[in-house]
């Protein structure tokens, strides 16, 4: 997936598109060109997120905001790793719970496991051992 990124206070600055997560080989050349925005910050909400390209539905409530670059690639990380089944729990309780703070997402990924998602009511003994595995 990719983010388009802009500086909210100096929209002349342009926009800048970086894949996440961001690959290693390509991390000081990301950041060098937020830098040269004047955004970046490791620290700072500074990242204004224009737009997320051919990534989950869900993040696409991350448009507008002010965002820290490092949280947004290790949210990126972790939701890489996730399976559909996986992906579903997590914008499930994503939007049940109405989060919309990178911080609140971070820390959803390490709990959306414990949750069932019912995509098809095809299989009720599979969907019961889905759940029981979950609940453990």
């Amino acid at each position: 997936m990719n983010v388009i990124i802009g500086n909210a206070n100096r929209p002349s600055y342009g926009e800048v598109t970086i894949p996440l997560p961001i690959p290693r080989k390509e991390y000081d050349h990301s950041l060098g060109l937020l830098q040269q925005m004047e955004i970046g910050d490791t620290l700072d909400d500074d990242c204004w997120v224009i737009g997320i390209e051919n990534g989950p539905p869900f993040l696409q409530r991350l448009q507008g905001m002010l965002v820290n670059i490092d949280e947004l690639d290790y949210l990126a990380k972790r939701l890489e790793s996730f399976d559909h089944r996986e992906l579903a729990a997590f914008q499930g309780m994503a939007d049940a719970h109405g989060l919309e703070k990178l911080k609140d997402l971070i820390n959803l990924t390490f709990s959306c496991n414990n949750v069932t998602v019912v995509q098809a009511l095809g299989d009720l003994e599979q969907i019961g051992r889905q759940h029981s595995m979950n609940l453990s």
